[in-house]
């Protein structure tokens, strides 16, 4: 199982990010806040059920209000918002979340497979 770096109230930190891009797996970055009822109430708890589930990615929730900076620097301007890090890669690319219907975590999932496959095919 892969290490998941959040915890339910945004405790997780730049350096959880730092050190989750460090691995050997590509990185899925979260800027949420706990006054947004999308992350509140659907996706922190749906990035630990993918979390749960898959060992092929390293996923980072972090807040977008206490890690203001990062979240700046990196173009976050609303929540929530995604990072992908290709593995070796110092520049995110975007990760797109669209979700239509069904369960939060299964969308997680198809579209990280599909950020995935993306990649092997380069």
């Amino acid at each position: 199982m892969m290490s998941f770096y959040v915890i339910i109230a945004f405790a997780a930190a730049n350096s959880d990010l730092e050190e989750a891009r460090k691995g050997t797996t590509p990185v899925l970055a979260m800027f949420c806040s706990k006054s947004n009822t999308l992350c509140a109430d659907h996706l922190v708890g749906a990035f630990a059920k993918v979390a749960d589930r898959r060992d092929d990615v390293a996923l980072v929730a972090l807040s977008a209000y206490k890690d203001r900076k990062l979240a700046s620097k990196l173009g976050v301007h609303q929540v929530p918002a995604f990072k992908w890090w290709p593995v070796a890669s110092d520049q995110p690319e975007p990760f797109y979340f669209v979700h239509y219907a069904g369960d939060y975590a299964d969308t997680l999932d198809t579209l990280i497979d599909a950020k995935l496959r993306a990649h092997d095919e380069l």
